[in-house]
């Protein structure tokens, strides 16, 4: 033992090899047990470095790498195959580690070439293929690269490429890079110029010595790479100029698109020439199809420059290119574009008329020049019969420049009043009625992971308790092997595995370790599906839903009452509550007196009111959570001072609707500024705001007093109370609309999502949160912000207040005016639409703090006038003194 430790703290790798290389096998598997043994600190070091500080410390660690790298290469000098490879493998909780894998990712290569000279490995193939199929275990390239020339490995084109690109450590450099590979010109052609093949790791971060990075710390690894090629480039190392037609083919690519901007910025080190992008043209049409507008800027800038040439396709351009006239990005492309189609149809080149259906799809664009210009081309270059047929569905999105070229000056759109929004039919869902239908269940609730597909299982496994077959748990083991495997932060996966669980267990203890934060009435219901079926109970949850997407029927909810009265059981009331929570109101208009008269337990009175059976609110402490929720379900906007005498008298929405205060907060720091969105008790649970929030009872449903859940849970959430939705939603508000991070964007998607698609209404606070996704960072949660907005118009619902709110959001700089410009210009308008952007903008005016203007406040102004001159509507006195005022 002390021999060897010596020969390690001397970090000789011949003394090393002289060491093991005369070993018998006997030898050396006892060497590498001594080996596995070696702590470096307590055996060789004698001491730790955590407490060392400056140079002393630096000092100690680079010592102790180089002893660890000793270590490995002693172990890798005493094996000979790939079945000993595997001995020297030390087992973790969690992972396996082999020094050989550490040693192989090193620039330390030289002892290891002199080891394999004496004992030629049969076993690197084996290694490589091990390496492949993991993502951050990696081969130093130019280890790889001597095995090679040593025909110790196999060329693997792909693994090489992947290896040569996959950076390590914290001292690369790119000038050793760049002239190891100029030392190896069969390097560059064979594995270098085959980069584009593959979706290497240039969007890693990597830590680098010869790069001063602007954050002084790390940067992608592309940047790196960048530098590497410039090099190459000076020195000539590209020899085949076929490099770029490659790079132009892979921007087709299904690739994430700052790969594809790094080969768009190496296309752009390697100046193309005209003669290359001609003979590429067809390439550089399709790429326009990608719809990825760093891709098409670059190709148009790149068409500007062949256009004129004699073998440029004018028809294959003439056809591919009105992909791009709908794209909202790349105005200044599209000017190029119609640069070239008007010079295109100067020159005599006969476009088809039907091309012009393809032009006026360039009046969705907001852009004033872009539809001046296709004005023009229509006007000046094609046949004028039946423009206006061909015009008329982009008419209420066309501006004043355009419409005075075309000669289309008044504002033609359906009459609004005979605008009816679709009606959402509520079908009935069908139940489950055997047990193939049932064990079919098991998989749609692990596929959809759907609170109300749990709730039918539950439901029909009660309804179906004699035909369930005695094999019962063989039968449903190929869902609950993998089910039982895994952990789920779900609560709906959670609390439909438990119960899976608990049947197959025949005992409910999981429960009892099971906190259900996000949605814990499923969890109850769960272990109350447990103990009916102990109980050998058929009588049905309440709250199960009996028309989609997840509504109870009024009359149904009688008869499940009258069942557990007729059989003499008590009623679970949060069952109830959420069953009330869920009811079809569409439906509440026929009179059930008659079923209402004949219940008679502790709920009667409030389902006689929430029946319209009655009007008096008698509500016991018991029954609180009932009434507090049917109140606010039978009449939205009610003030009920009933409920000042009981303890829920400062919940939110009970006594009054849910209306909550909120503000704008500047954050700033060295780096960047946010602007905070501030909710009364910090509603929204947010880490800036320091106040708590407070929380009731979660069985008072309207004072959403459970956790933010995350993207299933969020929608299965809000299934349970999708009538009164005000208070939920806000909680899901993140404070700013800038720079969020994944909670944040699914918080903006989710809830927005699932109210749209449901096409729930929103009564009071709800719409700060429809705010907010209108002006959020990403588009998908605007898009869908603007579609509830346009189907809250086509409801004839008053929006007033909504106007006054995200007029003061723009206006205390939450988030970019653009944002709302966005809406603003998009396309095929109703006059009423336009009247309600309208009064937004008109509030934002009038709201204007002229020592504190948002930017871009002159197109809130600008948007305020054509909308204006578009409605034929008089400037409010007031609104016109603030332009005067802030004109000064």
């Amino acid at each position: 033992m002390e021999r060897i430790i010596n020969i390690i703290k001397n970090k000789n790798g011949n003394e090393i090899l002289n060491f093991s290389k005369v070993l018998t096998e006997e030898e050396r598997f006892s060497t590498i047990s001594l080996l596995k043994g070696l702590d470096i600190d307590r055996d060789i070091l004698k001491k730790e470095g955590s407490k060392l500080t400056g140079k002393e410390r630096k000092d100690f660690y680079e010592n102790r790498q180089q002893l660890d790298a000793c270590l490995n290469y002693f172990l890798i000098t005493c094996i000979r195959n790939y079945e000993e490879l595997k001995k020297i493998e030390t087992k973790h909780e969690s992972y396996i580690s082999n020094p050989y894998y550490s040693y192989i990712s090193t620039n330390n290569f030289e002892p290891l070439v002199n080891f394999y000279k004496l004992f030629p490995p049969n076993y690197l193939n084996k290694v490589i293929k091990d390496l492949s199929k993991e993502r951050f275990r990696n081969i130093n390239f130019k280890v790889l690269w001597k095995f090679y020339e040593n025909n110790w490995v196999e060329f693997d084109e792909e693994f090489f490429v992947r290896s040569l690109f996959n950076l390590q450590g914290f001292d690369n450099n790119h000038f050793d890079d760049a002239e190891f590979l100029l030392a190896h010109t069969e390097l560059i052609n064979k594995v270098f110029c085959k980069f584009y093949k593959y979706e290497i790791p240039i969007l890693d971060l990597i830590k680098a010595n010869s790069i001063d990075y602007s954050n002084g710390l790390s940067a992608k690894a592309n940047v790196y790479w960048t530098e590497v090629f410039k090099i190459l480039i000076k020195k000539n190392a590209f020899t085949n100029r076929s490099i770029v037609m490659h790079l132009l083919e892979s921007l087709l690519n299904n690739w994430k698109k700052p790969h594809l901007d790094w080969h768009v910025r190496l296309l752009e080190l390697f100046h193309p020439t005209k003669d290359e992008l001609i003979t590429n043209q067809s390439t550089l049409f399709s790429v326009l199809g990608t719809g990825q507008t760093s891709l098409i800027n670059y190709v148009i800038l790149n068409i500007k420059t062949i256009y004129t040439n004699k073998e440029f396709d004018t028809s294959l351009f003439i056809e591919n290119v009105p992909i791009i006239f709908s794209n909202d990005k790349t105005a200044k492309s599209i000017l190029v574009v119609l640069e070239i189609i008007e010079n295109i149809l100067t020159n005599s080149f006969k476009i088809p008329l039907d091309y012009r259906e393809k032009l006026c799809l360039l009046f969705i664009q907001s852009d004033s020049k872009i539809q001046e210009k296709a004005a023009k081309i229509l006007v000046n270059y094609f046949d004028d019969k039946d423009l206006v047929t061909i015009l008329s569905p982009f008419l209420s999105n066309l501006k004043k420049v355009a419409k005075d070229i075309l000669k289309v000056d008044n504002l033609t759109s359906e009459n609004f009043d005979n605008i009816i929004a679709e009606k959402k039919s509520f079908n009935e869902i069908a139940l489950i009625s055997n047990w193939d239908e049932l064990l079919f269940q098991i998989g749609t609730c692990i596929r959809t992971k759907s609170a109300v597909d749990i709730e039918l299982f539950f439901d029909g496994i009660i309804q179906l308790q004699s035909n369930i077959p005695s094999d019962y748990i063989n039968q449903i083991r190929p869902y609950t092997k993998p089910l039982f495997a895994k952990f789920y932060e779900s609560d709906s996966l959670t609390a439909f595995t438990l119960f899976l669980e608990s049947w197959t267990n025949k005992n409910d203890e999981g429960f009892s370790k099971m906190d259900f934060k996000y949605i814990p009435f499923l969890g109850k219901k769960a272990k109350m599906t447990f103990l009916k079926l102990k109980d050998k109970n058929t009588l049905p949850f309440i709250s199960t839903p009996t028309h989609e997407p997840f509504f109870v029927h009024p009359k149904i909810l009688l008869e499940r009452l009258l069942q557990y009265e007729n059989s003499n059981t008590k009623v679970d009331l949060e069952d109830l509550i959420v069953a009330c929570n869920r009811i079809l109101i569409t439906e509440l208009n026929v009179d059930y007196s008659k079923g209402v008269e004949n219940l008679k337990g502790y709920y009667s009175d409030a389902i006689g009111y929430l029946f319209g059976v009655s009007n008096k609110i008698n509500f016991t402490n018991e029954t609180l959570p009932l009434w507090t929720q049917i109140t606010r379900i039978k009449n939205p906007n009610g003030n009920f001072s009933e409920f000042e005498r009981s303890k829920a008298l400062n919940y939110p929405s009970v006594v009054n609707p849910f209306n909550i205060s909120f503000n704008i907060e500047k954050d700033t720091n060295k780096y960047a500024t946010w602007y905070r969105l501030i909710l009364d008790n910090n509603w929204n649970y947010t880490w800036y705001n320091k106040e708590k929030a407070i929380r009731q009872e979660t069985i008072f449903y309207n004072t959403a007093s459970i956790e933010k859940a995350s993207r299933v849970d969020i929608e299965n959430q809000l299934s349970l109370n999708p009538n009164y939705i005000d208070p939920l939603i806000c909680r899901y508000i993140p404070d700013t609309a800038t720079g969020n991070e994944v909670g944040g964007f699914e918080e903006c998607l989710y809830p927005m999502q699932f109210i749209l698609v449901n096409q729930l209404l929103i009564y009071h606070s709800g719409w700060l949160y429809v705010a907010v996704c209108l002006l959020f960072e990403k588009k998908i949660s605007r898009d869908l912000a603007s579609e509830y907005i346009n189907l809250a118009i086509t409801r004839n619902e008053n929006l007033d207040e909504f106007a006054k709110i995200l007029s003061k959001l723009i206006n205390d700089k939450f988030a970019p005016i653009n944002r709302l410009i966005e809406y603003l210009d998009k396309p095929n308008h109703s006059k009423e639409i336009k009247h309600f952007q309208f009064l937004v903008l008109s509030n934002c005016i009038k709201n204007f703090d002229k020592q504190n203007l948002p930017t871009n406040s002159k197109k809130v102004v600008q948007y305020y006038k054509e909308l204006q001159n578009d409605l034929k509507l008089n400037i409010e006195d007031e609104v016109e003194e603030k332009i005067i005022e802030i004109k000064k």
